[in-house]
């Protein structure tokens, strides 16, 4: 198992029964990769800037 940090999917491809086949995605320094798998486990993030917080908390 590989394990990519810091990288941003942008478009997965899946064959005709639905399963994910391959993921593109932008590395840390917006360069474009591209990976196949039989297996994918994605996670997800979201980052708050400070005016977002202050906007919730009035």
């Amino acid at each position: 198992m590989q394990l990519i940090t810091e990288a941003v999917v942008y478009q997965l491809k899946h064959d005709t029964q639905g399963r994910i086949t391959a993921a593109n995605y932008y590395d840390w320094n917006k360069i474009s990769h591209r990976v196949t798998a039989e297996n994918f486990v994605l996670a997800a993030n979201r980052h708050r800037n400070v005016e977002a917080a202050a906007d919730v908390q009035q």
